[in-house]
């Protein structure tokens, strides 16, 4: 996966747990000092960050899934709040 391959509002599997995440944001993209981190959020409205290289060597691209919309509305309210 390349750096620009992660987009906000698409859904993740992590490779090693196969959880289902969606991300939420990408952070610190201007910054010189500090990493551009990924924002992601889980089905309990978790929302955790990890570098953006470290992101993709541990999540792929998740297509379809029933957890979708499990994940999708707690993590809109969440973050609309």
């Amino acid at each position: 996966m390349q750096q620009n391959a992660v987009v906000v509002g698409h859904f993740y599997t992590h490779i090693s747990s196969r959880d289902t995440y969606i991300v939420v944001e990408i952070a610190n993209e201007t910054s010189d000092k500090w990493p551009i981190m990924v924002v992601y959020v889980d089905t309990n409205r978790h929302t955790w960050a990890r570098p953006m290289k470290e992101f993709l060597v541990k999540f792929e691209r998740y297509v379809e899934s029933d957890k979708a919309s499990e994940i999708a509305k707690p993590a809109v309210m969440h973050h609309s709040v």
